[in-house]
């Protein structure tokens, strides 16, 4: 491998590399890496793709019985939008993604809705976050590319006419310095409705 900048290595030297600044360059260089695939994928990502065989007929024929349907994938916003598209399942009644930036089209999706639940980053421990790993640099690229703001989720339920918006899926999960009412309060800079810091086993 030679990605821009660094020099070339082998997965052998990955395998036999551990501890002190070989580490620390390891773990910089898969992060680069990593951003690169995945700036790949993307652009590549709905080239040629198409739906499996007979999954076309079967739409067309919930959509004849007008009966609901949604795509459910684990892949963040930047990459489910082109391929949503490409494909033809822009009429899906819910396209439920993974990770994402603030989104227009979540906006779209959720006007009106009693409850909104959003993924939240707080972006002033992220320096915290990831000064715990090597390749630090790469991923706060990553994280701030692919997360949301605490800030802008509750922008987009105050866009969307929200009633009530629930934070999840917190970044980072587990620094002691955030309090449920930071993130409270985070949200409240562009959404004054009721704001709910979710936890495990929660009913609303």
């Amino acid at each position: 491998m030679k990605p821009n900048g660094v020099a070339d290595f082998s997965f052998d030297f990955l395998h036999r590399s551990s501890g002190g600044d070989t580490a620390w360059k390891v773990g910089n260089v898969c992060g680069i890496v990593r951003i690169r695939f995945l700036d790949h994928y993307a652009d590549a990502l709905a080239v040629n793709s198409t739906l499996f065989d007979g999954i076309p007929a079967l739409l067309k024929d919930l959509r004849q019985r007008r009966l609901g349907w949604g795509v459910v994938t684990n892949k963040a916003a930047r990459f489910t939008d082109p391929l949503i598209s490409q494909i033809g399942l822009e009429d899906a009644d819910c396209v439920i993604s993974g990770d994402t930036t603030r989104s227009d089209n979540l906006v779209k999706l959720a006007q009106g809705a009693d409850v909104l639940v959003h993924a939240v980053l707080y972006v002033p421990a992220l320096d915290r976050l990831v000064a715990r790993v090597p390749n630090a640099s790469a991923l706060r690229t990553s994280i701030m590319g692919n997360q949301t703001s605490v800030e802008d989720a509750g922008w987009v339920a105050q866009a969307a006419g929200i009633k009530t918006l629930v934070l999840s899926h917190f970044v980072p999960a587990d620094d002691p310095e955030i309090t449920d009412q930071m993130w409270i309060d985070a949200a409240h800079t562009h959404f004054p409705g009721p704001v709910i810091v979710g936890k495990d086993l929660m009913e609303i």
